[in-house]
């Protein structure tokens, strides 16, 4: 299994908010129960000629104040060597659940990701982004293997000037059903940007979706840079009736619900 891999899995459902632009935005009306927790999600990833399985779960923390998602890909690797192990990809987001001072509902605490292949050191990246509210800032800490380097890895930090209403791109999908508006502009954080992303999105249609022979009736909202002509977009499908994430679309990369657990 090649590096390509690691590059498919780790954007094929993030790369679809790595859109640029740079119009104001005005906060968008959100409506937080519109959006369900405490679930576990299972979505098959088609992208660039692979296939793998991205499992989510969905969850509150103990005093209510905050949405967790996080995320795992646990798949085969071998090595030229023919050697063989796992390429792991792990996803964790802290999010406002319930307003707090400085922070709009559903704005990111805390963002991490990590990319290893347990038999090949040569394969690791991970990332942070602290994000202080109070402060409009935030940090990003990224850390990539260097065979170049003394400690074997190489390490950079980013300052980020924040909004006061942003989303995070790992899971802007799973909360857009929030949204009450039928249209807007929102800034959207992405780990390996030193600055907010500004994207609009639009509610397109109605679609029923069949998953494993049950029928959701979904909305569809399409997603662009805030630019003028541009062409690079994406789509997104969520149940009406629960607000789960059914599927999203981006260029050659699809990911697709394949079963849900905790929501009827």
């Amino acid at each position: 299994m090649s590096k390509v891999k690691k590059v498919a899995a780790i954007t094929a459902l993030t790369a679809i908010l790595f859109l640029c632009g740079c119009a104001p935005t005005e906060e968008v009306a959100v409506d937080k129960t519109k959006v369900p927790t405490n679930y576990e999600a299972s979505y098959l990833v088609k992208a660039n000629g692979f296939e793998y399985t991205n499992k989510y779960t969905v969850t509150e923390s103990e005093d209510k104040t905050e949405l967790i998602i996080s995320s795992l890909v646990d798949e085969p690797w071998e090595n030229q060597k023919g050697e063989e192990g796992r390429q792991i990809i792990t996803t964790a987001s802290r999010l406002v659940l319930n307003e707090r001072e400085n922070a709009s509902v559903f704005a990111p605490i805390f963002t991490e990701e990590e990319f290893k292949v347990t038999i090949d050191k040569a394969y690791y990246t991970h990332f942070t982004f602290e994000h202080d509210h109070a402060l409009k800032s935030g940090l990003i800490k990224t850390k990539e293997y260097d065979a170049n380097s003394e400690t074997g890895f190489k390490e950079n930090n980013y300052a980020v000037a924040l909004a006061d209403q942003y989303f995070d791109k790992d899971t802007l999908p799973f909360v857009i059903a929030s949204f009450t508006d039928s249209e807007g502009v929102i800034k959207v954080s992405s780990g390996n940007r030193d600055k907010l992303q500004t994207v609009k999105y639009e509610y397109m249609n109605n679609e029923t979706l069949d998953i494993n022979g049950k029928a959701f009736d979904c909305k569809v909202v399409l997603l662009r840079p805030n630019t003028v002509f541009s062409v690079n977009s994406a789509k997104i499908w969520y149940d009406s009736a629960t607000g789960i994430l059914i599927k999203v679309q981006h260029d050659a990369s699809v990911m697709t619900l394949t079963s849900v657990e905790g929501v009827e």
